[in-house]
């Protein structure tokens, strides 16, 4: 009803049900794995929201009936989240944690009223390209500017993108894509190349795997965990990989 409803009623029925089942899509979900804190609390999912990112990647049907069912009667798998810690406050997420550009979109599609699914995304995405500068961001390892950062759980954001193409939800890794500024020219390779899963050989595209990191960026951005914005922009973050947190029923 409100947000942050959903979180609420999670931390209230973890001690009263063994299983707690979902009706929404990423944003939903990641309230709902922020307001529990038993391990041996189930989560089903009956996919219903805007990009039903996590949905797809792990495979639970769109159909009604199929989803019913499988919430019903399917087997909780143990499934990695992760947790970002940032101006004083900490999130969980559970698909991914997008840094810069993404965020900046995600951030988009949550103002706009009357539109809806990828449809939302691509005016989103239109319109951050028009705004959006990329700041300079240091990991652990190196530094330099940087359109945005994805570290994913699940391979897909934004309704259809995956930036994390080769990402699992149980090898206690994340998967993690960096993409450099780039001309405009190369938008349309980029935007194809993610589509088919293909831009970690471009040569703007960093992309490996990594258990923890900690992220410096030269100005504050925005930060969105499973597409629910972070409460603050950030210079300063800290990600921490959680193995096997959550008990997940899927297929």
């Amino acid at each position: 009803e409100y947000s942050g409803h959903a979180r609420a009623l999670a931390s209230e029925w973890q001690h009263k049900a063994e299983r707690i089942v979902v009706v929404g899509g990423d944003g939903t979900l990641n309230e709902v794995v922020n307001g529990i804190d038993k391990d041996s609390t189930d989560i089903a999912l009956i996919p219903t929201g805007t990009g039903n990112d996590y949905a797809a990647f792990s495979n639970v049907p769109f159909e009604l009936e199929q989803a019913l069912a499988l919430a019903q009667n399917g087997f909780a798998q143990k499934v990695d989240m992760g947790k970002v810690t940032a101006s004083g406050q900490a999130q969980l997420f559970i698909n991914a944690l997008g840094i810069g550009f993404d965020a900046m979109v995600a951030d988009f599609v949550h103002n706009f009223k009357y539109f809806t699914g990828m449809t939302a995304y691509a005016l989103a995405l239109v319109k951050a390209l028009f705004v959006w500068h990329s700041p300079q961001m240091r990991t652990d390892t190196d530094s330099g500017n940087a359109f945005l950062i994805n570290i994913g759980i699940g391979s897909r954001v934004g309704g259809g993108f995956y930036l994390s193409p080769e990402a699992r939800a149980d090898d206690a890794l994340f998967d993690i894509c960096r993409i450099r500024p780039f001309s405009l020219l190369q938008a349309p390779v980029l935007l194809k190349s993610i589509l088919q899963k293909k831009h970690p050989g471009l040569s703007f595209v960093d992309y490996w795997q990594q258990d923890q990191l900690k992220i410096s960026i030269a100005r504050p951005v925005s930060l969105h965990c499973d597409g629910q914005m972070f409460p603050d922009k950030a210079t300063e973050l800290v990600v921490e990989m959680l193995p096997g947190r959550l008990a997940f029923v899927k297929p």
